[in-house]
């Protein structure tokens, strides 16, 4: 601030002489008011020591103690592995008991699922997008083309989606394993109206499926 400034400042409520000696002590290096911040040294001096806090474990006990590092690649192949075998123990126990009629409940719900997903938009590229990345378990889907020609017409409702196909319950009580890749299926996905999808463009998991961005690209089956 302007030295005149203050001082017409300070003579409002200060004498001239007030206000003068005052701005002179002010912009002293002695007076009692300086332009600068005096730090003075606390009473534990250059040489106080101060305690680090810990966190987490020392990078010398983590490799020193190999029970302690997590090896985040085998974990992903043992859950893989894991959801592996269980699919395969579904199959093996319900593979010619299974009842159409208990997962029709589960159709229901997933019905009402692609009613909500796709309310509000007519615009196909959006519904397309919509459809990418749905969970397809109770969706009702006839196979329209396959690798295996004994699989063309099939049609049941999916109670198991892995990476490379679907599990399938259909109407005869029994599943059925339909691979994507090279694959054709119909969606019954709203009352009025129908969907193909393209199995090789559903090579992920639901959950992989869910989070990825699809873009226009041409696929081997087109």
């Amino acid at each position: 601030m302007d030295r005149r400034i203050e001082e017409g400042l300070l003579q409002k409520s200060h004498t001239p002489e007030e206000a003068k000696e005052l701005l002179d002590s002010r912009y002293s290096l002695s007076g009692e008011q300086k332009p600068f911040l005096v730090l003075t040294p606390t009473s534990g001096g250059n040489n106080a020591s101060v305690p680090k806090a810990k966190k987490g474990l020392d990078h010398d006990e983590l490799m020193t103690n190999p029970n302690l590092r997590v090896n985040k690649h085998k974990q992903r192949k043992r859950r893989i592995r894991r959801a592996r075998d269980d699919l395969k123990d579904f199959i093996k126990e319900n593979k010619n008991n299974a009842s159409y009629a208990s997962f029709e409940g589960l159709n229901t719900l997933w019905k009402g699922y692609m009613a909500d997903l796709l309310s509000g938009t007519s615009n196909a590229q959006v519904i397309a997008g919509k459809l990418a990345s749905a969970d397809y378990h109770g969706a009702d889907l006839t196979v329209v083309e396959a690798r295996n020609p004994s699989l063309v017409g099939i049609n049941g409702i999916v109670v198991w989606e892995a990476r490379t196909g679907f599990v399938m319950v259909c109407r005869d009580n029994k599943l059925r394993i339909v691979e994507k890749r090279g694959a054709r299926f119909d969606v019954n996905a709203l009352p009025d109206k129908k969907f193909e999808i393209i199995g090789s463009r559903f090579l992920y998991r639901t959950a992989e499926r869910s989070g990825r961005k699809f873009k226009p690209k041409s696929v081997e089956d087109l």
